[in-house]
């Protein structure tokens, strides 16, 4: 036997070290992973501005903007897009800019749909509208609307 198929004690060692040390990270790994379980869902709520304009103008990729009761506006401009964290019995709030707030309660996430609650509240904290939504993941839809300035503040929800 010329010995070249045997590895030495030391490299041996440090071979079996490393698929220790490379097993334990990652049976960490996908035991973090099952602990936290899956993450909790997100709303994506994006603000629309409509009024009425000698030329019309919708945001691409808003067709529904283009029909009742929506149409009442023909010129939208998108005032912001933001992400909001839905928390199950914990309403997050996001401020309007008319000084009204939004706020989205997560009621059930167990399915395929997304359960949960819109609330608007007027300047004084006082309920002006409140809805219960069921949504899948990925689809958009407008909830609701509020008079602002000279049109409406058009209030659209995705759950992420």
């Amino acid at each position: 036997m010329n010995g070249s198929h045997i590895i030495d004690k030391p490299a041996r060692r440090s071979l079996l070290r490393w698929i220790g040390v490379a097993a334990m990270t990652l049976g960490v790994g996908t035991a973090s992973a099952a602990i936290q379980g899956p993450s909790a869902p997100e709303l994506e709520v994006t603000l629309l501005h409509g009024t009425k304009a000698s030329a019309s103008a919708i945001p691409s990729g808003w067709p529904e903007l283009a029909d009742p009761p929506f149409n009442a506006y023909n010129r939208y401009e998108i005032l912001s897009t933001k992400t909001l964290a839905l928390k199950k019995g914990s309403p997050s709030k996001e401020s309007l800019p008319d000084g009204s707030s939004l706020e989205a309660t997560l009621l059930d996430d167990s399915n395929p749909k997304v359960k949960f609650e819109l609330v608007l509240k007027d300047s004084k904290g006082a309920q002006v509208s409140k809805g219960t939504y069921s949504s899948p993941k990925g689809k958009r839809f407008l909830p609701v609307s509020t008079p602002y300035k000279t049109g409406a503040l058009v209030v659209g929800v995705k759950v992420l």
